[in-house]
């Protein structure tokens, strides 16, 4: 992972962070040995139900920050599956301009697996084994399970 994308991270897990505190849920940091292993940043209290969250920072798409597309990982840097494919972790947040937006990670793995990898773009890095595909924000709006607000 780029040092960039590391802090850019932490800072929006800190974020997230601080929203749930101002909102009032119960919101627990992971362990290290869960953060790495099975992708989950945070456990969160939504809804009466506790959930296994992984947060998604902003990412840059032709080197400008954007919240329009959102990268899914398929495959991880050692080319081994990526965070979709992590059966503890129950939800997705992406961060965007305004919000936090939170999505079932079983449902957008079945989306893609009904739509068909085929259809989506691709993207790789030169220096690992990572796959990842975009998908735009718009096409996922009727699977936003909760969102929270900056």
């Amino acid at each position: 992972m780029l040092k960039s994308s590391k802090i850019q991270g932490d800072a929006s897990e800190k974020l997230f962070y601080n929203l749930c505190k101002r909102d009032k849920y119960e919101i627990t940091k992971s362990t290290i040995e869960e953060d790495r292993y099975k992708h989950i940043d945070f456990f969160v209290e939504i809804n009466n139900e506790i959930l296994s969250l992984d947060v998604k920072s902003v990412k840059r798409l032709y080197g400008k920050y954007q919240d329009e597309k959102y990268y899914i990982e398929i495959k991880n840097n050692s080319g081994n599956p990526g965070w979709l494919y992590a059966p503890q972790l129950d939800v997705l947040c992406f961060e965007t301009f305004e919000n936090f937006k939170l999505y079932k990670r079983d449902e957008i793995l079945k989306y893609i697996s009904l739509k068909g990898m085929k259809n989506f773009k691709t993207m790789s890095r030169n220096k690992d084994k990572s796959l990842c595909i975009l998908i735009s924000r718009e096409e996922l709006n009727d699977l936003v399970f909760y969102t929270i607000y900056k």
